[in-house]
């Protein structure tokens, strides 16, 4: 008998505690309980509810209203982050729908757009600019991606300009219309028509090796050139001077007989 009056307590005890939270509740529905309701201010306004005093200690009441502000509040924050992620993911998406930004626009000029109450009454300004500057960090690494796209297109054409150029001069070379001591000024009445040559000299935003230094380093090749076969040449007949020797009635032909193949092929062009 004596435990069953125990566990009839505890019940009972049970019971109380639960109609006291129940009266907090129902308070707190009536918006009469806020975030800053003081315990004081508790005891004003549930002086004359049963529910209230059915707990006789008052430090128990005290202690149970402390734990519930405290559940108010860690519920309150929870709500208040996810309100502040809906009205951040809203932002989002109105300032990524935006076609008039771009990673040069300033915030003071488009703020309004996204941060007065009609828009979004729940959003928080500072989220909606943390939303704006991460969409421009966006917008800029992509401009600069761009832009190296494009300088890397740029120069390539560039690069191409050129080569098609140094191929025009290797074709005057191969007619014979281009030597070492072929003058700018010539090769430049010649090919003035040339579109390979009119591309580079008529391009407005061409930047590199202009015709004519392109042409001065055609000629330096040209005698870097002649100077090693000139060399090589030289070389091959002293290797062979018991057997060959050049005088002014040696012909083309027997010069060329008397070198190694390899130097005899390049004697031509020489």
């Amino acid at each position: 008998y004596g435990e069953w009056q125990q566990r009839r307590r505890e019940d009972d005890h049970v019971r109380r505690r639960e109609a006291y939270r129940a009266m907090l509740d129902e308070l707190r529905d009536q918006q009469r309980i806020t975030l800053c309701t003081t315990w004081r201010h508790l005891a004003l306004l549930a002086a004359d509810d049963p529910r209230f005093t059915a707990l006789e200690v008052e430090s128990e009441r005290a202690d149970l209203f402390g734990q519930y502000m405290r559940d108010m509040h860690a519920k309150w924050n929870r709500d208040e982050v996810s309100r502040r992620a809906a009205a951040a993911k809203r932002v989002r998406e109105r300032i990524r729908a935006d076609p008039t930004l771009v990673c040069t626009t300033k915030w003071q000029d488009v703020h309004e757009r996204f941060t007065t109450d009609q828009h979004d009454p729940a959003l928080n300004r500072s989220d909606a600019l943390e939303e704006y500057e991460r969409w421009m960090r966006e917008l800029e690494a992509a401009e600069c991606e761009r832009c190296a796209a494009e300088r890397k297109r740029v120069r390539r054409e560039w690069r191409r300009m050129r080569d098609a150029f140094r191929g025009l001069l290797r074709e005057l070379r191969e007619r014979g219309v281009l030597r070492m001591n072929t003058r700018w000024a010539d090769v430049q009445q010649r090919i003035a028509d040339d579109p390979r040559y009119l591309q580079i000299e008529h391009s407005a935003d061409y930047c590199g090796s202009t015709p004519a230094e392109l042409f001065e380093d055609f000629v330096l090749a040209l005698d870097d050139d002649y100077i090693r076969a000139r060399r090589q040449m030289r070389d091959a007949l002293e290797r062979q001077r018991s057997r060959f020797i050049v005088t002014t009635a040696t012909t083309l032909g027997e010069f060329a007989a008397a070198l190694p193949e390899a130097l005899r092929a390049a004697l031509p062009s020489q």
